[in-house]
């Protein structure tokens, strides 16, 4: 396995290598590279997302429950479930909500 790099340059016999000059990656985020439309893509992107899992737990939670089957820990369990998620989402679309009453406030729109 160690004499793998060198059977791989046997055929290069001039012994010198030309240096790389330069790479040009393409830019993923295609038009606009300012930190505004880079944050707001990402905001755009989490603003579906987000609501998206949190409507996959509760629903895994409100299973939780269907299954407990009279266990009042895994009733309680799926119950604190649900409340996690809600608040989470709560808190998303407050922290949502404050930052476009910052941005409208300081006239960025």
């Amino acid at each position: 396995m160690a004499a793998l790099p060198f059977l791989a340059l046997a055929g290069h016999t001039s012994g010198h290598v030309e240096p790389l000059t330069s790479i040009e990656l393409p830019n993923p985020l295609l038009k606009g590279t300012t930190i505004e439309t880079v944050f707001s893509k990402i905001v755009g992107a989490l603003k579906v997302v987000i609501p998206s899992i949190a409507a996959g737990v509760i629903i895994y939670a409100a299973f939780q429950i269907l299954t407990a089957g009279g266990d009042t820990a895994k009733f309680a369990t799926a119950k604190k479930t649900i409340g996690y998620a809600v608040a989470g989402l709560a808190l998303f679309l407050v922290a949502d909500l404050i930052i476009g009453v910052i941005t409208e406030f300081l006239g960025k729109k």
